[in-house]
């Protein structure tokens, strides 16, 4: 008897215990992994030495072909609540499969949904937790982030919400005009009640969208919620540039492919008319976005010609231009839209700095008023802008190529001055009104083995390199 009972204690004991540690899991922190050793030691000690202890730690291993699964498995061996899923990968399929593993393992009363590349403010996760119980939200929204430009070494402060109401707590109908503009659909930048997530049956799209997996669940999780608050305060690091993080930037295609889901979606649910104006904000924006940053002619022209020809009608888009006023959150976006669906590249290119070609006086040099050469164009600020305008219109000479040193934050279509090697030019015309900046381009141009009577400048600025 004595001994019956003394097993029976020691079991309910186990149960006990067992059923405390599930119940003490506050955050279930889900970690997609793909070819990112050399920023997963980071990321998993900004996670593992968190203020919150009562978290776990799901990494899913999505067939890495570097280093990151010994990484993971090193890392469960010093932490026990480190948990390595494997799966097989799918190329261009993005994290959205990995995630989805990692929430069907996850046992927190809250989800976080963080990339391996990222590292993050040791109280992230015991602020974002205290403030959704406190506010028993369905969502805590952060509302800044740090981006960390790996090529450049940089780190900026970037504000992610807009738009959201006074009150402390609200839901996304309260908002449903521009639910959508209050983050931009990142899931990391969240913290989700899993509850919630289960009850409305909300996953990541796992098909075609390599770049856009967690904009259909961010969304969709933000239309359904009751509870959303917003905390104010700046978390996490998100690393840009880095070539390892499934959800970078990527073509049009995965876009409009999430965006169609999530409109399905919404749709099912019979909201879609709801949010009909901030998805068509949304989705203008990001469409344009994904293409006038294309650097490259052949993407430019390609994605270019698919928003207009196919995309914009297949999303139903047209209904954007007849949005009243107040309803339209980006004129800049408004416009290039307009262009897009109204000209063809070679007009919108030249349509879109119109009303700058006037601002400044030039004269071209002699040496290039021949239709029959062909220049490349040094300098892509409005000047260069109006530059390229004024020969295009004018059909003065050819423009073989346009570079610029700062080519990646103007865009397409100015190019890395490295094209020059690929290209066959008579000159190098330089559009660039300060002028020690164009000595110091000829100088570079000189430098690099150009030949200095190939290289123009407008006005006659500068005769000899100084």
């Amino acid at each position: 008897m004595y001994r019956k009972k003394g097993w029976m204690n020691g079991f309910n004991g186990i149960v006990q215990w067992r059923n405390e540690n599930y119940m003490e899991i506050k955050v279930s922190v889900v970690v997609p992994v793909y070819n990112a050793e050399r920023f997963l030691r980071p990321c998993l000690d900004s996670i593992r030495n968190q203020t919150l202890k009562e978290i776990e730690i799901i990494c899913v291993d999505d067939g890495s072909a570097d280093g990151s699964l010994k990484i993971l498995e090193e890392y469960k061996e010093l932490d026990s609540r480190i948990i390595v899923l494997q799966k097989k990968h799918v190329a261009g399929a993005g994290a959205g499969a990995a995630r989805n593993m990692g929430i069907e393992e996850a046992r927190g009363k809250y989800l976080a949904i963080l990339d391996a590349d990222d590292f993050f403010e040791l109280d992230m996760l015991e602020s974002a937790y205290r403030m959704a119980v406190w506010q028993q939200a369905q969502l805590v929204v952060h509302e800044y982030n740090w981006d960390y430009d790996n090529s450049t070494k940089k780190e900026r402060k970037v504000k992610n919400t807009h738009f959201f109401p006074d009150a402390l707590v609200f839901s996304g109908a309260d908002v449903s005009e521009h639910l959508f503009q209050v983050t931009r659909g990142a899931a990391w930048r969240i913290l989700f009640q899993r509850q919630f997530i289960h009850e409305k049956n909300i996953r990541f799209l796992e098909n075609d969208v390599f770049n856009a997996d967690d904009l259909t669940f961010t969304f969709l999780a933000m239309s359904e919620a009751e509870r959303i608050t917003i905390l104010n305060s700046c978390f996490a690091h998100h690393r840009l540039n880095t070539g390892t993080n499934q959800s970078a930037k990527g073509d049009i295609v995965a876009i409009y492919n999430a965006l169609r889901g999530l409109k399905e979606a919404l749709e099912e649910r019979r909201v879609f008319e709801v949010y009909k104006c901030t998805f068509l904000n949304d989705a203008i924006w990001r469409l344009i976005n994904s293409v006038i940053t294309q650097q490259e002619l052949q993407c430019f022209e390609k994605f270019y010609n698919l928003l207009k020809e196919e995309i914009f009608y297949n999303l139903e888009l047209g209904d954007y231009l007849g949005l009243a006023p107040g309803k339209i959150y980006n004129y800049n976006v408004y416009y290039e839209f307009k262009m897009i669906m109204e000209f063809s590249l070679e007009k919108y290119l030249f349509n879109k700095n119109k009303e700058i070609m006037m601002v400044y006086g030039y004269r071209l040099p002699e040496e290039i008023r021949n239709s029959n050469l062909d220049i490349v164009l040094y300098g892509g600020g409005v000047y260069g802008k109006c530059i390229y305008g004024r020969i295009f219109e004018n059909n003065i000479c050819h423009i073989v190529s346009w570079i610029d040193k700062n080519y990646e934050k103007i865009g397409f279509p100015v190019q890395n001055i490295d094209k020059l090697e690929n290209v066959n030019y008579d000159y190098i015309l330089i559009a660039i009104i300060d002028e020690q900046v164009v000595r110091d381009v000829k100088n570079m141009l000189i430098h690099k083995g150009i030949d200095e009577r190939k290289i123009l400048v407008l006005n006659n600025i500068i005769d000899e390199a100084g």
